[in-house]
């Protein structure tokens, strides 16, 4: 600023001097005062940090920084990720709980089904691999995927007889790169509508649920520290009733604060029939 105005009085003074034999003083001090004025504003306008020059950005690039804008992608990215539930067996997707692993987990549509294959790849209803009969189960934990990519998941269920009852829904999640807690959910969940509740004391999970099938005569407990790996259980927890078809077990002797995922094995004739939809909860 005051190399400006040191710089504006010498052109003023120079100026004066040329012209002081043809003006009057009265048009001298007109031009020194249209010089300041135009001086004042363009001082101004630096003072404020506006550019003179017409700008060739749009309005979304002249506010947003590139910062802000990965910010923004990386958000929205992470909330289409986590998906579900879908479909007739409400699946759903959960990155981990491994480097390049997503948890798929869901409920039986149909009562005569027998099996199920997991069909996946990196665009939506591009499905280049699958990992075909993976059993009757309602948990499964896809391996071997890039990390930070992201992956695209339907199920094909298959009825009595290994008939393909198509495929089902999709859903999608980041394989992450670095080992993630599945949370899960909680319940109620499944044809048996099971359902964890922390407690009610210390290092206690009570599970509750209804009967499905009328004649299972019995319920295991089963349960581990992964989703769909169970190390620990509990053979013939419950015995069926007559006439009842609300049950509940508490399960004691877990680790305070650690997280455990918990699945029921009803029986049939002395024989497990299926393993029911799985939940999950912190042990208090």
């Amino acid at each position: 600023m005051t190399t400006f105005l040191l710089k504006s009085h010498t052109d003023i003074t120079k100026l004066m001097s040329a012209r002081q034999n043809k003006s009057s003083g009265k048009l001298l001090l007109l031009v020194a005062l249209v010089v300041l004025v135009g001086g004042f504003f363009l001082l101004k306008s630096k003072s404020l940090n506006l550019s003179m020059a017409p700008s060739t950005k749009t309005n979304s690039e002249a506010t947003a920084t590139p910062t802000a804008a990965k910010k923004q992608m990386t958000t929205a990215e992470a909330k289409s990720a986590v998906s579900g539930p879908v479909g007739r067996n409400s699946l759903r997707a959960y990155p981990g709980p491994g480097v390049g692993q997503v948890t798929l987990e869901w409920q039986r549509y149909f009562p005569d089904g027998e099996n199920f294959s997991v069909h996946y790849g990196t665009l939506s209803k591009g499905y280049t691999s699958v990992n075909p009969l993976i059993g009757y189960i309602s948990t499964y934990t896809v391996n071997n995927l890039t990390p930070g990519t992201k992956y695209y998941f339907v199920i094909e269920g298959f009825k009595t007889g290994g008939v393909s009852a198509g495929w089902d829904g999709e859903v999608s999640a980041i394989a992450p790169s670095s080992p993630v807690a599945v949370v899960g959910i909680m319940g109620p969940v499944g044809r048996n509508q099971l359902t964890a509740k922390a407690g009610p004391k210390k290092g206690q999970v009570t599970l509750s649920w209804v009967r499905y099938y009328p004649d299972t005569e019995k319920y295991s407990v089963v349960y581990g520290l992964m989703p769909g790996k169970y190390a620990f259980g509990v053979l013939n927890a419950v015995n069926t009733m007559p006439q009842t078809s609300n049950y509940s077990y508490t399960v004691g002797s877990l680790n305070s604060g650690t997280r455990y995922y918990f699945a029921l094995e009803p029986q049939r004739n002395g024989t497990a029939i299926y393993a029911t939809s799985e939940v999950s909860v912190v042990a208090p």
